[in-house]
């Protein structure tokens, strides 16, 4: 890890509103430190602990604010940025930076390296097709095309995308003369060589290797991420964020906020979790955790009437991919049905059930109890009203969390050992 990536980072945060506010209000002398939390999404309930070493920068002698970062160590701060005097009683004991960067690199192991190391994947693989009229069916990453249908063996080049190799597949079956009762067989047979060549292939997460031209846990979550926000960005350009303006497009936004939230949120909490046990990973990535609970707290909160949090954030994406198009756009409201007279019988209230020997719970029966229990179930799901605002405003929390991942692995390959 080189001092600049950490000074960069530092120079950001001191650009921020909270920053230039505590400055403001407070006066600010030479020794005094100007001290920045250790993580920003906590109280939002991202991350389960925090650091206790925190960058600082000093106030130099003629009251300016030093640009070589010190790191001290604090226990219990909650604030994003504080002030302390030089005068507090306490006042932190400060290190320089150099002897906390290897002091921090030493001890941070190499299990995080797991995510940017180079993916060994060239191995070849093949399983039976019993009862095919394939012997075999392999994944070789050499092979140029990615299927290739051979007399008696299926070579694919990577395992994925069952139906593009059906496709193929099924073609040359085709062209051989192959029934199409046969051919059904073989769909299945297909299916459960495709089950058994997961099972056995392996790949090799290479500890030593670094070159960032071969794929890794990062860089392949980071492009599959890209593409989906790409998506959602297009979508969202079309609707405005609004089902009244497209719903096909409003229903795209829902679905890929939905699978982008699935894809990404274990690896932020895996690399928030070394944020917190590491610091010197935090100390690089700060300012990209800080526009992530920026734009968190620009959702419109109120109009949900939830309290702010990740929890509660990922409650809305995931209620929302739940939500039908078809209701939103036809019924808008909450409806009152108005019921004649003795409709539900004589109904009879239980209470003190307990006083009773052998008798149930305390119970309110009526006639079709059953079938009102089922009425009220229609239209009710786990999502909550999204305005447009949400989805538009949602893109950049997406980008934030995105850039996170983007900045972390830069992060890591400069300290990789």
């Amino acid at each position: 890890m080189k001092l600049q990536n950490i000074s960069q980072n530092i120079q950001k945060l001191l650009k921020t509103v909270e920053v230039r506010g505590l400055l403001e209000k407070k006066e600010h002398e030479h020794g005094d430190l100007i001290d920045f939390a250790s993580n920003f999404t906590r109280r939002d309930g991202l991350g389960s602990q925090q650091s206790e070493l925190h960058l600082a920068l000093e106030i130099t002698r003629n009251r300016q604010i030093s640009k070589l970062p010190k790191v001290v160590s604090l226990k219990g701060q909650r604030a994003l940025v504080r002030l302390y005097k030089n005068t507090d009683e306490e006042f932190p004991s400060a290190m320089n930076l150099d002897e906390a960067i290897q002091r921090e690199r030493n001890a941070f192991g190499v299990l995080p390296f797991i995510l940017i190391a180079d993916i060994d994947d060239t191995e070849r693989y093949s399983v039976s097709m019993k009862g095919s009229v394939f012997q075999t069916l392999s994944v070789d990453p050499g092979i140029r095309n990615h299927v290739k249908v051979l007399k008696d063996e299926i070579i694919i080049r990577k395992i994925s995308n069952e139906r593009f190799v059906w496709e193929k597949v099924s073609n040359q079956l085709i062209k051989r003369g192959i029934s199409a009762e046969r051919i059904n067989i073989e769909k299945d047979k297909l299916t459960d060589a495709f089950i058994q060549l997961r099972r056995l292939a392996k790949a090799t997460v290479k500890l030593d290797s670094f070159s960032g031209k071969n794929p890794s846990l990062l860089s392949v979550k980071i492009d599959k991420l890209e593409s989906i926000l790409e998506e959602y960005g297009k979508s969202l350009r079309v609707c405005d964020g609004d089902p009244g303006i497209d719903s096909l497009a409003y229903s795209n936004v829902l679905r890929t906020a939905y699978f982008f939230v699935h894809e990404i949120f274990d690896y932020l909490r895996l690399l928030t979790h070394i944020c917190d046990t590491k610091p010197i990973l935090f100390w690089a990535v700060g300012y990209e955790y800080y526009e992530l609970r920026r734009h968190m707290r620009a959702l419109p909160w109120s109009q949900m009437i939830l309290k702010q949090s990740f929890k509660s954030y990922l409650s809305i994406v995931r209620g929302s991919q739940r939500t039908s198009v078809g209701e939103l756009s036809s019924i808008d409201r909450s409806l009152t049905v108005p019921l004649p007279n003795n409709v539900f019988g004589d109904p009879v209230l239980i209470l003190y059930s307990d006083q009773e020997p052998g008798s149930g719970a305390n119970s309110f029966d009526f006639n079709d109890q059953a079938l009102v229990r089922k009425l009220l179930r229609i239209g009710r799901n786990d999502a909550k009203y999204t305005s447009p605002e949400f989805w538009i405003r949602n893109e950049k929390v997406m980008q934030s969390m995105l850039n996170i991942l983007d900045s972390s692995d830069r992060a890591l390959r400069a300290m990789r050992p």
